[in-house]
């Protein structure tokens, strides 16, 4: 992990499957996200543009296999450049709650930034796949991500 200054963070993760390197930043918009997955691109490029934080993400991963190791660790070095964030911005604001009615979903979240790492997701989905995404790696997304921002 390199540190950045303020509210920006520099994290890189390599394993055998995958090759990470994300940069968040809390006070600009916009970015570009590619890992080779059309659907987890439009999933965090719109996080991103509705989060109203500017995400760089360049990660490639072993996709022809499967998508999951490089959904799960996308989600885990989010939450690390989140964690680090936090860590070094001091007191925020431990709560957050949002109800989000686009197209036809209704998103309900709420969030704890308490240090406590737990996902409690209720998601149905009319579908299991999105084009070729297999809808349940939005739980190996959002758990990665919750473990390492520590956040419930």
């Amino acid at each position: 992990m390199k540190q950045a200054g303020g509210r920006t963070a520099t994290v890189a993760r390599k394993t055998r499957e995958t090759d990470i390197t994300l940069t968040l930043d809390l006070d600009a918009t916009g970015g570009t996200v590619r890992t080779g997955v059309p659907f987890l691109d439009h999933m965090l490029t719109s996080m991103a543009f509705h989060g109203r934080f500017r995400l760089e993400l360049a990660a490639t991963g072993d996709i022809a296999v499967d998508a999951h190791h490089l959904v799960e660790d996308v989600g885990l070095v989010l939450g690390q450049a989140f964690s680090e964030i936090l860590a070094r911005a001091g007191a925020v604001a431990r709560f957050g709650h949002a109800v989000i009615p686009m197209d036809e979903a209704l998103a309900e979240v709420a969030i704890d930034v308490c240090g406590r790492p737990t996902l409690a997701l209720d998601a149905t989905f009319p579908r299991q796949w999105a084009g070729d995404f297999d809808l349940s790696l939005v739980r190996e997304f959002l758990g990665g991500l919750a473990s390492q921002a520590r956040i419930a």
